[in-house]
């Protein structure tokens, strides 16, 4: 499977540099203002950006707080949601039922 305009593979978490944080808010707004889709953390990509397999990559649940207040004082209104896969986690549009 490959990255399209609605899938996005990360093998390493967006750090706390601020403009590590400016792309993590920007990768999530540009899914959200589009079709929706899904950023997964923890996961590597070969040259034609296709999923080679899980990285070996913890992901805490302070990591995940961080991540969420990142993208809630970088976008408006809040377009995330993070869903841990076994040992990648995926950031995606949530969805109103």
């Amino acid at each position: 499977m490959g990255e399209d305009f609605d899938l996005d593979f990360k093998s390493a978490l967006y750090g706390s540099a601020d403009k590590a944080k400016r792309d993590l808010s920007t990768d999530v707004a540009a899914l959200a203002n589009t079709a929706g889709g899904l950023i997964v953390l923890g996961m590597d990509e070969d040259e034609q950006a296709r999923a080679t397999g899980p990285t070996d990559m913890p992901v805490s649940d302070a990591e995940v707080n961080r991540m969420l207040q990142v993208v809630a004082s970088g976008t408006a209104p809040l377009p995330a949601r993070v869903v841990p896969r076994g040992s990648a986690h995926v950031i995606g549009q949530a969805q109103v039922t």
